[in-house]
C-alpha cells in the first residue's frame, strides 16, 4: 500500500532549492507579522488597563509558540529533505 505524503512532503520533490527558500522565506515572514500583531495587542492592553485583553493576547502568543511554530518547523523540515514520518 502506497504511503500518503502531505503536501509539502510532495512538493519536496518537484520544487528546485531557491522555490523551497522562498516559501520558508514567506513563511517565516508571515510568523515574525503574527508576532508583531500579537505585541501590539499586549502594549494595547497593558497601556489601557484592559486584563481580559491581556489574557487574550497571551493565550494567542502560547498557542502560537506550542502549535504553530512546531508546525511550521516541520512543514519546512519537510519540503527542504523531503521527509516524511512512518505511522
Amino acid at each position: 500500500m502506497a504511503k500518503r505524503r502531505t503536501v509539502t512532503q510532495r512538493l519536496a520533490y518537484r520544487l528546485d532549492r531557491e522555490t523551497k527558500l522562498e516559501i520558508i522565506s514567506e513563511w517565516a515572514d508571515g510568523r515574525r507579522a503574527k508576532l508583531q500583531e500579537i505585541k501590539d495587542k499586549l502594549d494595547y492592553a497593558w497601556s489601557h488597563d484592559d486584563e481580559l485583553a491581556y489574557r487574550h493576547a497571551l493565550d494567542e502568543l502560547t498557542d502560537m509558540i506550542f502549535r504553530l511554530e512546531p508546525a511550521i518547523k516541520n512543514s519546512a523540515k519537510q519540503l527542504i529533505f523531503g521527509e516524511y514520518k512512518d505511522d
